[in-house]
């Protein structure tokens, strides 16, 4: 028997978010996750991680504005099986 996966709501997905990103959590990457991830927690959950990598890897690249948040969001969401 199949069983539907819970959905996150926007807000459940924006303080997840705020709490393992910080100050990178901005409107735009909250709307973008919770619509690649579909809101599904543990899409969510998996996403954070590489997100975390993602971010420590291209730090100098965010800091001078050559990449943007939803860029890592775009990669990390381009890795997860859904």
């Amino acid at each position: 028997m199949h069983y539907p996966l819970p959905e996150l709501t926007q807000a459940e997905t924006r303080a997840i978010l705020q709490r393992a990103l910080g100050q990178d959590t901005t409107e735009d990457v909250i709307a973008l996750i919770h619509s690649v991830t579909d809101g599904v927690f543990r899409s969510v959950d998996m996403m954070i991680p590489r997100l975390l990598e993602l971010r420590q890897r291209n730090e100098k690249k965010l800091a001078e504005g050559n990449l943007k948040m939803q860029d890592l969001v775009k990669t990390a969401a381009g890795r997860l099986m859904i």
